[in-house]
């Protein structure tokens, strides 16, 4: 496995340590990170410079994540500069979230998972033609059609070919268990997220993610929080997984703090299971 971090992560940590970005990276790359996860448009917009990043610390590129409305906007081609930028920064996997559903919509929600099926099902042919994997993570916003198990597993089967980028902290917004989500996705997985959440708030800057039911929950670093990553990291390992192991710390008060820690707990805790 390699450990990676959400760039955007870093670039928020960074101005919350009023450090620069290239003083935040060497930091994280001495804890142990071993590769950068980071939007489509973040690479896209400064490609060489992000390149050159890589490079003098030795990191690559865990994957690209991007943000479509497939959900009404079907014949969007924008996966086309997602996958062709992935080949450019040397990625075997690329992600997108399909959009969310907005007031007015209720009644047509069959209309719209099958215009976002189809944006997805031309995606991954693109990809996979490519040498890419195309995936889809249960997105952690409660008006999003792939933020519960049965959302992402209707996608699954209506878009073969489809991957997950799974993540660990997500399904818990709407109370379902990690583990029964992990044990329907893991033949699909091509790169992880791992997150942990809680309900207790660790740094005053915290915000809170308040989920269906009504209760807060909050980004920990992992091992700090009710999310059963242990355990997933133990069935990854039985399985041979060999891929990324992505550290998210949207939403926390200290980032590079939350990160760090998360690179250590990986280290003890793969090493242990």
């Amino acid at each position: 496995m390699k450990i990676a971090a959400f760039y955007e992560n870093i670039l928020t940590g960074a101005k919350q340590r009023g450090i620069s970005v290239h003083d935040a990276v060497a930091e994280m790359k001495e804890a142990g990170l071993q590769r950068l996860y980071m939007s489509g448009r973040t690479f896209r917009s400064d490609e060489e410079g992000m390149l050159a990043l890589c490079k003098e610390f030795d990191l690559q590129i865990e994957g690209l994540y991007d943000f479509f409305d497939f959900l009404h906007k079907p014949d969007d081609t924008g996966y086309i500069q997602q996958v062709d930028a992935a080949l450019r920064a040397g990625v075997k996997n690329v992600m997108s979230n399909v959009g969310l559903f907005r007031e007015g919509d209720e009644g047509n929600h069959e209309a719209l998972m099958e215009n976002a099926a189809s944006a997805l099902r031309r995606a991954v042919a693109y990809a996979t033609e490519k040498g890419i994997d195309y995936s889809m993570e249960p997105f952690d916003n409660l008006a999003s059609p792939n933020c519960t198990i049965d959302g992402m597993v209707w996608f699954q089967k209506n878009v073969p070919g489809l991957k997950c980028s799974f993540d660990s902290g997500n399904f818990v917004l709407h109370n379902e268990d990690e583990l029964q989500a992990f044990e329907q996705m893991k033949h699909l997985i091509c790169t992880m997220h791992v997150k942990d959440r809680g309900p207790v708030q660790h740094h005053p800057d915290d915000l809170a993610r308040v989920c269906a039911d009504g209760h807060c929950l909050y980004s920990t670093p992992l091992g700090q929080g009710a999310i059963q990553v242990k355990e997933i990291f133990r069935r990854l390992k039985a399985m041979g997984y060999d891929g990324g192991l992505i550290v998210e710390m949207f939403d926390y008060g200290d980032a590079l703090k939350g990160i760090k820690e998360s690179i250590e707990w990986i280290k003890n805790t793969w090493a242990a299971v």
